[in-house]
């Protein structure tokens, strides 16, 4: 993706050291060991307009926006639209017909 445009942006690819660097950017894929490590990132986290992508068990449930779903060789996804709307990002109707939403939202609040 480096190096790519979407819409006119350049596609910028960078290996963050500190969470607060994460508020700079757009989109953020994160990756995560376990629940424990999840749960403890979002009882940090401010909710800044930046889109979290993970695809760790329970990433959505505990406060993630979209979470990557492996199944059978397809990749699925969960949304949150609690933590989009607490962070103000909007997601298209055409792509939440696709997902799975998380019901209740899940994340602290």
């Amino acid at each position: 993706m480096q190096g790519k445009r979407i819409d006119n942006r350049p596609v910028r690819v960078l290996n963050l050291k500190r969470t607060e660097d994460i508020s700079q950017c757009q989109l953020v894929y994160l990756e995560f060991d376990s629940r424990r490590e999840i749960a403890d990132f979002f009882s940090r986290w401010s909710y800044p307009p930046v889109l979290l992508v993970g695809e760790a068990d329970g990433f959505a449930d505990l406060g993630g926006m979209v979470n990557l779903v492996f199944d059978g060789g397809r990749v699925n996804f969960e949304v949150n639209l609690a933590a989009t709307r607490r962070a103000g990002v909007s997601l298209r109707s055409q792509l939440l017909r696709f997902a799975k939403l998380v019901p209740g939202g899940g994340g602290p609040r």
